[in-house]
Formats: structure tokens, sequence, C-alpha cells
């Protein structure tokens, strides 16, 4: 897989000098248009060119850290002074480099970096808990996480969503913030009994039972100053979460069978697609529990909540599942940003892009009709009909626009302004304005109105 390189030159060399074998050139001109492409790719390398004196460059690379703390950053120039640069050395940029910039040194050098990139995630092992998005939400939970330090976490959300991703994740930030990997372990709640419980948390002597013929460690003492996760924490019946409190009080347990009491510290992380307030107000969830395990509660959002990471998931996705970076039709991110994604989110998604790359096996791009025919049927609103067929007959671009002529005189609230519809529809004012003339939609305003708001 080749490494992803983005340039940032307001100069604009041409991207045909940058062309190398073994790494792949995305180029932009400006900060802003960096940030945009960033939303909708991955991005293995970044090179900022002749920006050094750039008054907004200390906001955007802190930004770019927000959206991504382990990319390589680059910065080249003609010449170097040594205030500015030794302020973005601290900040954490990799290396510098002189402008105008060789191929066969930046090849040299990107190459090392991935080296680099690549033995720490062998090293470290943390592939399967990669969080991978750029929206804010996404962002603003990594730093909640980060934040909380060695508290108790419970994860919330549907099924799908990664929660177990986000776990994961928090081991491994508390690890690398004391240089030391914690242990993980990990248990499956669901249709699980007291007595199976007490044997898997806390082990159990031998002849405690007919085929107990040795002893066993339980996960409490496995995991033993590090993080237990208990998934599906809101299917544990009320004797199965009388055993946990007990254990909570103190870190003190006995092995089922046994008469020593012994100790074992650990932080207990939960996650559930259940809810745990609505389970209390019944009856079926103990409150002291849930004031025990929730010193810190994460609410993890559906994909419906972050439509733009779609983009990114999606080549991420094709990535993981090919080997390669392999290129497929954008037209694809729009059909998928389109679909509800009510059955499985995440999950669904890669099943998704899955049965797409097995259906374009062969093929050197990923085509709309390499998709599975159920994620054309994806409109919310019962009056705009169509199938397959619809997409091709009429052109993706032509779909798109029919179905916002459609859609959007029955969303665009008519008692507010134009700047607040645009908010509600998380768009930008100027484009809402272009398409209600554009599509000749009957709202309260003056058209002239509407185009000097």
């Amino acid at each position: 897989m080749k490494p992803i390189v983005m340039i940032i030159d307001p100069e604009g060399r041409e991207i045909n000098e940058f062309k190398a074998e073994k790494i792949e050139f995305e180029q932009v001109k400006t900060l802003e248009e960096a940030i945009k492409r960033f939303e909708t790719m991955l991005v293995d390398v970044l090179i900022i060119c002749n920006l050094l004196n750039s008054s907004e460059l200390e906001s955007f690379i802190a930004k770019i850290f927000q959206i991504d703390g382990k990319l390589k950053i680059l910065i080249s120039e003609r010449k170097f002074k040594a205030n500015p640069v030794l302020k973005y050395i601290k900040m954490g940029i990799d290396d510098l480099i002189k402008y105008p910039i060789e191929v066969s040194q930046l090849e040299q050098k990107i190459l090392k970096l991935e080296k680099k990139r690549k033995k720490s995630l062998k090293d470290n092992d943390f592939r399967d808990c990669e969080i991978v998005g750029k929206s804010q939400k996404i962002v603003n939970i990594k730093n909640l996480i980060i934040s909380a330090g060695s508290s108790r976490l419970l994860f919330l959300g549907e099924t799908g969503v990664g929660k177990t991703a986000f776990v994961k994740w928090a081991n491994r930030v508390l690890s690398q913030s004391t240089n030391e990997q914690r242990a993980f372990e990990h248990i499956n709640c669901a249709n699980i009994k007291r007595e199976r419980l007490v044997d898997e948390l806390f082990g159990h002597v031998k002849g405690a039972y007919t085929g107990a013929i040795s002893e066993k460690r339980g996960l409490a003492e496995l995991a033993k100053n590090g993080d237990l996760f208990l998934d599906e924490i809101g299917d544990l019946d009320l004797e199965c979460q009388a055993e946990l409190l007990t254990y909570l009080d103190n870190y003190e347990y006995k092995k089922l069978g046994g008469e020593k009491s012994e100790r074992s510290k650990v932080r207990i992380i939960c996650a559930t697609n259940k809810n745990i307030k609505k389970m209390i107000q019944e009856g079926s969830f103990r409150s002291d529990l849930y004031s025990r395990i929730s010193q810190c509660v994460i609410k993890i959002p559906s994909l419906r909540e972050r439509r733009s990471d779609i983009p990114v998931l999606v080549r991420w996705f094709i990535k993981k599942i090919t080997g390669y970076d392999k290129q497929y039709s954008s037209e694809i991110n729009e059909l998928y940003k389109l679909y509800p994604w009510k059955e499985g989110n995440i999950r669904e998604l890669q099943r998704a892009c899955e049965y797409m790359c097995f259906q374009a096996r062969g093929c050197s791009q990923i085509e709309l009709n390499h998709i599975d025919e159920k994620y054309f049927s994806n409109s919310k609103d019962k009056n705009f009909n169509y199938d397959i067929s619809t997409v091709f007959d009429l052109g993706f671009t032509n779909f798109i626009n029919e179905f916002e002529r459609e859609i959007l005189p029955r969303v665009l609230k008519t008692n507010e302004s134009i700047r607040e519809n645009a908010k509600i529809l998380k768009m930008d004012r100027s484009t809402l304005r272009r398409k209600i003339i554009r599509y000749q939609i009957p709202v309260r305003y003056d058209p002239k109105f509407i185009e000097a708001e």
C-alpha cells in the first residue's frame, strides 16, 4: 500500500514533478483547501511549502494534530529562520527539507518515516483499535478519553458504532501516557449467569466443580493494574450485578469454590447499547452499580450522526479489504451519505464495502454497479420512489439533483431565515441560496432578498 503524501504549495508546482513509484501524491495550494481535503481522505505525510511565515500556520498545525495526532509533517522552505523553525519543531513536526524539493530526496525521507510508523504499529499491535474519522464529534470523544485519565469509562451507543474500538483505544492512550503496556481483558456479559460470571472474572480452585481439574486464574487477576472490559453490561441480571458491585467496593474477591480472599485492582470499562437510566427506573439495573461504573460516560454517535466521516471510512475499509488503495467512484461516497444506516452503523458500512470489493475483483476501479442494490433504496421521503435503474437512467448527478428538488421543499422551515435554515441543515448559506433559486423552491422570501442576503 503506497503512503499518501499531501503537498501544500502556494506556488503550485505541477504534480507531475512529484511522481514516484512508491508514493502517491495529492497537491493543494492553501491551508484552507488542505483542511477540506483532510475531511475526505486519509493522509500519511503532510508537506508544507513556503508558509513558514504565515500567521495561520501555527493554528493550522494545531488543528491538524487534533484531527490526526500521528500524522508526519515536513516543512519545506528556500531559507529557514531559527525562531519559527524551533517553534514548529516543539509542536511536533518531523523534519525540514529544502525547497524546491528534489523528488529522490523526498522519496527517501518519506519511506523512512513510513517504515518508522509501521514499526511502531507492529510493536504496539494497535491496528484493531484504530479510530477512523475526523468529524468534530470523534475529535471531541478522543479528547474526552484522554482527559479522563484512569477514570472508569462507560461507553453508550447503538449496535455497530464501534464501542469496542474506542475501549481498546482508551487502553492504548493510558498505556502510552505511562510508557508501559497495560493489561487488557474482555468479557461479554450477554446471557451470563452468576456462577459463570464468577468463574470468568475470579477463576476457580481445583475441584470447584466437575471438570475443574486444575486451578484457574480469573480475568480480574490477569488484568491486574490494567483494564477489564465488560461488554454488554446492560445484559447482566441483578444477581450478577450484585456480585460485580461487591468486587468494586474494594477489589477483593474469592475464587469459585475457594475460601481465601484475594485482591486485584483494575480499571473497569463498560459498554452497552441499552438505555441504562431507563433500566434503573424499571428496576432492572442497580443505581449504585451505575454510579460506580459511570465516572466518565461517553456516547458514541451513530453513523447517521457523523456522515462526513463516511468517505474516510470507505477508503479505509477498501484499503483494509483489498490490501491496497484501490480506486473507486466518488459517487459512492455521495450514495452512502444518503443511506439511513439504521441496522448496523460502521459494521454495516464495512459489510457494504466488503460486498463491493468482492464484486469489483479484477476491475481497476470500484463503480456504482458494484454496490448492493439495497443501498439505492435509501430515500427518507416515502413520496420519492426509485430503484437502481433510475440512478443509471438519470446519471448520478441528475439523480442527486432530482432528490434535492424533491426533498428540500419538505425540510425547509419557511418561518426561518436562509441563515437559520442553512444552520439547521448544516449547509453553507450561499449553497442553500443557490439551490432555492436553481430549483425555484416556493418559500416566503422575495427572490431579490434571497440573492442579496
